[in-house]
């Protein structure tokens, strides 16, 4: 039923929009339109989306089967191929990371006195060290805000603390007071662990916030730390994004997060105030803790699938602008219910869907488009933007080149 409404939804959109006459559209544009069919995009999304393809799982069989029909249907369109040795394909190398659940742990010290233990699922959760299997770490705690340093801002978390050797807890997001896309990019994962390593932290303890369980409820959280963890590799065999002097992270609910700062010299409550007014904030916490992550690592490869209409202008033909969506989904997992599969019919079978039948539309065009086109259908969206991250790192073509990115999801 989901996949009927999400193929219909989709359909509306595009073939609707075809079905306008606006005389303020010019003729190429309502030429393309015009190619879209209801019928077309119903079948491709009854494909991606169907039991067959496990939820498409980042490095599964059906995220690989998915690749090859997204790779044939690029081929009937006429694109060039523009992966890697004549393909259509892009592999790219990753590090399957499966956390060991019963074996991972999170305590507190106060005092020297250990406090009642954390439960996985319940209080805390760990998605495993990307560098080794089995890593540990313990150290006192301190907390530092956001963990967010912007020095355009003049905002700075870690203002008068010395965090070397201590993990550091840190609030979930960014600043409210920053511009949306400063707050992104600061809110990021990587840059909040860059920052860290970089002031010589040991560990990292996430704290969720009400406006994060509003966005993303922590049972829904759960689920998603039961599935792997991914991290692409480069051609030496390290992880991106990995810093190895942070030895261990975990991430607290809530009420976990309250009894982290019992006895502190700030209340968890007035800690949330300040954070909702962006202030700055930084302290040491009346705790140790012990973070250990036990974890299975397994390499896998998973595809990006790049196609190119060539552009007919031969000053620009050289420059591309760039459509994407991604291939994969969560695959299978916790069964919800009495369905275990994900089968990621919006999430992003409809933007892949769009992707081949928008390559299918300029394709058909008397003339291309004067700039070249890239029609780019990415892996590991659901685990970190990993395959765009791997292409933007290793692109396939010179990254100057790429002068806009049309992304589309759900």
């Amino acid at each position: 039923m989901k996949l009927r409404v999400a193929a219909v939804m989709l359909a509306a959109t595009l073939a609707g929009a075809a079905g306008a006459q606006d005389s303020a559209i010019p003729r190429d544009a309502q030429q393309i339109m015009n190619h879209f069919s209801k019928a077309a995009l119903r079948a491709h999304m009854r494909f991606l989306a169907d039991d067959l393809l496990e939820g498409r799982g980042t490095g599964t069989r059906g995220q690989e089967l998915a690749a090859k029909y997204i790779a044939e249907e690029f081929e009937a369109a006429d694109l060039e191929p523009a992966g890697a040795n004549g393909t259509y394909f892009q592999t790219v190398p990753f590090r399957r990371i499966t956390v060991d659940r019963a074996n991972c742990e999170v305590s507190l010290t106060r005092g020297g006195q250990p406090t009642a233990a954390l439960k996985w699922g319940e209080d805390f959760l760990m998605g495993g060290n990307a560098g080794s299997p089995d890593a540990s770490v313990e150290a006192p705690v301190v907390f530092v805000g956001f963990g967010v340093v912007n020095r355009n801002r003049n905002y700075d978390d870690y203002a008068g603390m010395d965090v070397k050797g201590k993990i550091v807890a840190m609030l979930g997001g960014a600043p409210s007071t920053f511009p949306s896309e400063e707050r992104a990019h600061f809110a990021s994962g990587r840059e909040k662990y860059r920052e860290a390593a970089t002031r010589g932290a040991v560990g990292i303890i996430g704290l969720r916030t009400p406006d994060g369980e509003k966005i993303l409820p922590w049972f829904r959280t759960v689920i998603g730390a039961e599935l792997p963890a991914f991290r692409w590799l480069d051609a030496d065999g390290v992880p991106n994004d990995f810093f190895p002097q942070l030895k261990a992270s975990a991430t607290l609910s809530l009420a976990a997060a309250e009894r982290l700062f019992a006895g502190a010299s700030k209340s968890w409550a007035a800690v949330l105030m300040d954070a909702a007014a962006g202030k700055p904030q930084a302290f040491d916490l009346a705790v140790s803790a012990r973070l250990h992550a036990v974890s299975h690592h397994e390499a896998v490869t998973s595809p990006n699938v790049v196609g190119v209409l060539r552009g007919s202008d031969p000053a620009l033909a050289n420059e591309y602008v760039v459509y994407t969506a991604h291939s994969d989904h969560l695959g299978i997992g916790r069964a919800v219910n009495g369905d275990s599969i994900y089968n990621g019919a919006v999430d992003d079978a409809s933007g892949v869907t769009a992707l081949i039948e928008m390559a299918r539309a300029f394709a058909s065009l008397p003339k291309a488009p004067a700039r070249s086109m890239m029609f780019l259908a990415v892996t590991g969206e659901e685990k970190g933007l990993l395959g765009s991250d791997y292409f933007a790192h290793f692109p396939t073509v010179p990254i100057r080149s790429l002068v806009a990115d049309i992304n589309m999801d759900g």
